[in-house]
């Protein structure tokens, strides 16, 4: 669901519905920690994480586990 939001809000929809339920739904399920990052990121608020490094917190967080994945490892397409 994370990585929907994220390509959701890259895209710039011209419709922000889904974009708004993506956002409301992970605002529900994540810790508060990166409830605020995701937040500081959404808004664009500098010196916040990137959209990889949160989606690091979020696979440690669902993992319960820290491995080797970091945020360089993730591929992000233009």
């Amino acid at each position: 669901m994370i990585a929907e939001l994220f390509a959701e809000w890259t895209a710039k929809p011209p419709n922000f519905k889904r974009l708004n339920q993506l956002t409301w739904e992970a605002s529900l399920w994540l810790p508060a920690d990166i409830v605020l990052e995701l937040s500081k990121r959404l808004s664009n608020v500098t010196d916040t994480k990137d959209t990889k490094e949160l989606l690091v917190d979020v696979r440690r967080y669902l993992t319960g586990e820290t491995d080797a994945v970091e945020a360089q490892h993730i591929i992000h397409f233009q």
